[in-house]
């Protein structure tokens, strides 16, 4: 197995456990990638290798990190479910949309 600089970079740089949850700017400081390539970069590990990498933002935790307990991967995959639950309920808006009325409504609306 072998990762790339960057890869390993963020995976050290990544805390055990949800009390040692660092937001994605903490994490990437002086590293040549920005936020969403760090995203993508820790999404890549978690599905190739299954490590438990997961997120939290909420008023007690706001940041990325390895979960070390049941008890912390169930709260990031309930976490993970909710964020999935409101982009669904964009991508149904976006569908059922109409540019046309949209218009019409923007201008109402600025009115």
């Amino acid at each position: 197995m072998s990762l790339s600089k960057n890869e390993k970079e963020l995976l050290r740089r990544l805390g055990l456990g949800k009390e040692n949850a660092k937001p994605t700017k903490e994490i990437i400081r002086g590293l040549p990638i920005t936020e969403r390539g760090a995203r993508d970069i820790l999404r890549r590990l978690a599905i190739k290798y299954s490590i438990p990498i997961t997120g939290l933002r909420n008023k007690a935790t706001n940041g990325l990190f390895i979960a070390t307990t049941q008890t912390e991967l169930l709260e990031g995959v309930t976490s993970l479910i909710n964020q999935i639950s409101e982009e669904q309920k964009r991508v149904t808006a976006l569908a059922n949309s109409d540019p046309k009325k949209s218009r019409e409504l923007i201008k109402e609306l600025l009115e």
